[in-house]
């Protein structure tokens, strides 16, 4: 069913749904639209974040978003969006984030049923993490929310089904979904390097996510389970640090099991944020059988210094073997423990210029390199330096 639903979804629905808000314009009451465009720079230094040998890119943040509503229980929703960062982190051309028919009904509290390719809750930011003027920061938590592995996490072809139940005290939200994950070409070289080839395709995925929120305070928990199928090419293997080591590629399954739990506290003026993540990967045959547990955590503090003025202060640990938190993934002669680890420090300091301008600037201080491209195995360029600093700016605006 949903292999279907992908292939549909891929060259009709998502068109139609994008395309029916603009034709239906004869009736402006029904439909709304909204976009964003943030330009910037990112400059950082002695590591891979941006690509190889490249310390300083241009940030582009776009994005146009329609709504048409055709009845009180029934709409249709998409947006476009565009990222260009890094040379593994900058999408080919503008993709469809979402575009989905949304059914909405009251049966048990205020339930919706998305079908098309749907953006899953599966923590605090995820909806909101490609809207420049939502987002903490520009750069976001990437133990969470990687900017290398966005496209295949951030949605899906399939069907999501939401329901917010309100309590006296508080109200509680329960999201299932299912569906097909996005691989783009980025993804093969995020995860083995510029150096493998082959092809990967994706198995159904499927998420839960729980949360519980007062006028104060937001419970989350979220599980998310998917794996992926990978053809080597012809030949194809693993470079290592050692010239002479490489590690052959074969037919295989990466497995990838996902729990995130987070609290968020906010009174208006401070918002003080916890999120922590633990993932169980499990390589099946392909370079060979491994299992490994990623684990990461940050806290997080955003605080309105004025009207205009907010700034956000961060701490983010990310350890790429949680067994082993503080040694090697590998013998120490081939990659260094650092490789393993990764501590970030933050500041970032947003300026409200008028409703729909916005200026932010940022820098983040780093201890290791644990959360970098390639993810399976850590090569010479991702570690040129243990510490490691990075720069980021962008002005936005929204319509």
């Amino acid at each position: 069913m949903f292999c279907l639903l992908h292939n549909s979804i891929k060259s009709h629905l998502l068109v139609a749904l994008l395309i029916t808000p603009f034709i239906a314009t004869a009736d402006a009451d029904k439909l709304s639209l909204s976009g964003f465009v943030g330009i910037g720079g990112v400059y950082a230094t002695d590591n891979n974040f941006l690509g190889s040998n490249v310390n300083g890119r241009t940030l582009v943040d776009a994005g146009i978003q329609a709504r048409y509503s055709f009845s009180d229980n029934v709409s249709v929703t998409g947006q476009v969006t565009y990222r260009r960062l890094g040379e593994i982190t900058t999408d080919a051309e503008p993709r469809v984030d979402f575009a989905s028919i949304d059914i909405y009904s009251q049966l048990f509290g205020e339930t919706q049923l998305s079908i098309g390719r749907i953006k899953p809750s599966t923590g605090l930011y995820t909806e909101s993490r490609d809207l420049p003027m939502s987002r903490p920061s520009i750069i976001m938590p990437q133990s969470i929310y990687s900017d290398f592995f966005r496209d295949f996490l951030i949605s899906f072809d399939g069907a999501r089904v939401s329901v917010n139940y309100p309590l006296n005290w508080a109200t509680i939200s329960f999201e299932s979904a299912m569906g097909k994950t996005q691989i783009d070409r980025n993804f093969n070289q995020a995860l083995l390097g510029e150096a493998s080839t082959g092809e990967w395709e994706s198995d159904i995925a499927k998420t839960l996510d729980i949360k519980l929120s007062t006028d104060y305070l937001t419970f989350n928990v979220s599980k998310f389970w998917t794996a992926t199928d990978y053809t080597p090419g012809e030949g194809n293997a693993l470079p290592t640090v050692l010239p002479t080591l490489f590690i052959p590629l074969s037919k295989g399954v990466l497995e990838i099991d996902t729990t995130t739990a987070g609290v968020q506290y906010s009174n208006g003026s401070t918002e003080l944020t916890f999120e922590y993540i633990t993932r169980d990967n499990e390589i099946i045959d392909f370079v060979p059988s491994t299992e490994s547990v990623t684990e990461g955590w940050y806290s997080q503090i955003r605080q309105s210094l004025s009207r205009d003025f907010t700034v956000t202060a961060r701490y983010e640990v990310f350890y790429r073997n949680k067994k082993n938190r503080e040694g090697s993934t590998t013998p120490p002669y081939i990659f260094p423990d650092y490789a393993n680890t990764a501590r970030t420090t933050s500041l970032s300091l947003s300026w409200q210029i008028s409703p729909n301008l916005q200026a932010t600037s940022e820098v983040h201080y780093m201890e290791g390199s644990g959360w970098l491209a390639p993810y399976v195995a850590p090569f010479a360029e991702s570690f040129e330096k243990k510490h490691w600093m990075l720069f980021a700016t962008q002005v936005t605006y929204r319509f």
